[in-house]
C-alpha cells in the first residue's frame, strides 16, 4: 500500500484487504472516544443518511438487473452477507465493497470524505 503525506491511499484490493473505514477513521482523527473522530463521525453519519436517501446499494442492484442471489454468486459468498451490506455498508471491509462493485460491473469505486479543506480526505479505488 502506498502513501503519501496526506492520508489518501492509493491501491487496490489486495492492498487494503481487512482495512475497514473504522481502520482510515482510527488512523486520520485518532480512537472512537476522540473529540476528532466523533466530529468526523457525526458528519459522516449525516453524509451517509443523504447517501442512502439519494441512491442506495440496493437501488443500483436492481438498476442493473441483478438480485442479491445472482451478487452473492459472483461474490462466492451467502445471500445474507449482500443483504447485510445493502442495509448496513458503513461496517463492511473496503474489499468487500470492491467485490459488489465488481459483481455489478462497475468500472470505478471512489469513495470520498469531503468536510472542508483542511479535513478533506479521499479514498479512489479502481478495480
Amino acid at each position: 500500500m502506498k502513501k503519501s503525506k496526506s492520508p489518501v491511499i492509493v491501491g487496490g484490493a489486495d492492498d487494503l484487504k481487512g482495512y475497514t473505514l473504522d481502520d482510515m477513521l482510527t488512523e486520520t482523527y485518532g480512537p472512537k472516544n476522540s473529540t476528532k473522530r466523533k466530529k468526523a463521525e457525526a458528519k459522516i453519519e449525516f453524509i451517509a443518511k443523504y447517501l442512502v436517501a439519494s441512491n442506495t446499494l440496493k437501488e443500483i442492484r436492481e438498476h442493473r438487473k441483478k438480485s442479491q442471489a445472482q451478487v452473492a454468486s459472483i461474490m462466492d459468498v451467502d445471500n445474507s452477507v449482500v443483504s447485510k451490506l445493502e442495509k448496513n455498508f458503513e461496517k463492511a471491509q473496503v474489499t468487500t465493497i470492491l467485490r459488489y462493485a465488481k459483481a455489478l460491473n462497475a468500472k470505478h469505486v471512489n469513495i470520498v470524505f469531503e468536510f472542508n479543506k483542511k479535513d478533506s480526505q479521499t479514498l479512489h479505488l479502481i478495480p
